[in-house]
């Protein structure tokens, strides 16, 4: 009898309020192993005599790696999230994670990228939760020319032991496991999705395909708390952790690289959920503007920047007089201390009185932000929505505002500039800028210093 603490997956002998390693409290699960201590022991000492594992030159190292190309997905956004450069898409060897909440698309996503990697690699879909006939009519659905695909094959099992059978005398290029948390091994005890079965999973899977240079993909499920269900060791264990997100109230996706050893973790990748898939959205900033309505009070342009892409957003807000005792404050797509922060900085700074008044927050589109360099747009926002004065529509407004009322730099304001000038929108307005900093000449750029600054935009 054993237990493994489900968030850093050490193994201990007897049970503890507290975990040794990682310091987590009540996270030790008891397992009982299919093999004894002793056998453990003696094929561990075995394995070390057979062992064929011998240092490599590090020249010789550099060369394999400059040998190794990477797959595209052919899915612009989701090659922008993997990262890489001068290539982007699937590094051969590679384990990828891919989590997020049930119904957000991830198997469609997945079936999307075996369709468009299979017109020129061999590829395995392996699936545990749906039959061929499931799995085939999801992939019908998003393509119908199924007839003309030779490299890609589907695998319905429970059973570890055959998908690496089947890795083994097929030799794919990519295999797509849906999901970790359903796959069992014959040598662990315990049911699919408990902490040794996902370790055990997990660890064989990534090992065999590292090996054979096969790139592997696994889907997780996600606990109700927001986590990745199984032990937190299997966040360490791969190469690249994708998180999958978006209100499936809305047909927005966001796609985010909490973990990546190939690339850059700042990169984001939006979708939009259709009948037919997910189509990757080229252009984000002209999805979130195209149907702003101009002249309306309360509707206020502003930049967030993800990764490296600097995006268009409306922020709206509405302000009502309440008969409670207790104001309502609501936030969609920010966070309501920071909404909170910002209404008493406007009331003390810029002599906006909204304590006997409802305030509503949005962020159109469904995004949620967590970014400073909204918060001049989003006071803009109550203020215009208070005093029922209408933003110029062309007016894009940046910044972060300090507790003194004062707005302070952000980065990006010189890729933001450019972004603003493509979309001939024509006017920026946030903190003073560094003369080292480049504006395109046919912008306007206005210089705010504090809240009160706001007052003057009519």
């Amino acid at each position: 009898m054993v237990y493994i603490c489900s968030e850093c997956g050490n193994e201990f002998q007897k049970w503890a309020g507290q975990c040794g390693a990682c310091g987590a409290w009540n996270s030790l699960k008891e397992v009982t192993p299919r093999i004894t201590g002793s056998k453990r022991r003696k094929g561990r000492v075995s394995s070390l005599h057979r062992s064929t594992a011998q240092p490599v030159d590090l020249k010789l190292a550099v060369k394999q790696s400059s040998e190794l190309h990477r797959i595209p997905t052919q899915i612009s956004e989701l090659d922008r999230v993997l990262g890489g450069e001068p290539e982007a898409g699937l590094v051969p060897g590679a384990a990828i994670l891919l989590a997020g909440e049930p119904g957000i698309g991830k198997s469609t996503i997945l079936g999307q990228v075996s369709l468009q990697i299979a017109q020129m690699h061999k590829v395995i879909y392996a699936s545990a939760e749906e039959s061929y006939a499931q799995v085939s009519s999801r992939l019908q659905r998003l393509d119908a020319q199924l007839e003309s695909l030779n490299n890609l094959q589907l695998l319905q099992t429970m059973r570890l032991e055959d998908l690496i059978t089947t890795l083994q005398s097929n030799k794919p290029e990519v295999v797509i496991v849906d999901s970790v948390q359903t796959f069992a091994s014959d040598q662990i005890e315990g049911v699919p999705g408990s902490v040794a079965q996902v370790k055990e999973v997990a660890l064989q899977l990534i090992q065999i395909c590292k090996s054979m240079q096969i790139t592997l993909i696994l889907v997780g499920h996600v606990t109700k708390d927001g986590n990745i269900a199984g032990p937190r060791l299997l966040e360490h264990m791969v190469d690249v952790v994708l998180w999958f997100e978006g209100d499936r109230s809305s047909e927005l996706r966001v796609m985010r690289a909490i973990k990546n050893r190939f690339g850059s973790t700042a990169e984001v990748g939006l979708f939009k959920m259709e009948g037919g898939g997910l189509t990757p959205v080229a252009n984000p900033s002209e999805y979130f503007i195209a149907d702003r309505q101009s002249g309306v009070a309360g509707s206020v342009l502003s930049v967030v920047m993800e990764g490296t892409r600097p995006i268009i957003i409306e922020i709206q807000a509405l302000v009502v007089s309440t008969q409670l005792a207790m104001p309502r404050r609501v936030a969609t797509g920010l966070d309501y201390n920071r909404l909170q922060m910002l209404i008493a900085v406007m009331t003390r700074r810029a002599g906006l009185r909204l304590g006997d008044k409802d305030v509503y927050v949005n962020v159109v589109g469904g995004l949620k932000i967590t970014q400073t360099m909204i918060d001049a747009a989003v006071c803009t926002a109550l203020w215009s929505a208070d005093k029922d004065t209408p933003v110029p529509e062309n007016q894009v407004i940046i910044g972060e505002i300090g507790l003194l009322g004062e707005i302070r730099r952000v980065p990006g304001v010189e890729t933001v500039a450019k972004e603003i000038d493509r979309l001939e929108i024509g006017s920026l307005a946030g903190p003073q800028v560094r003369s080292s900093i480049k504006l395109p000449k046919s912008l306007k750029y206005r210089a705010l210093k504090s809240v009160k600054d706001i007052k003057s935009f009519k």
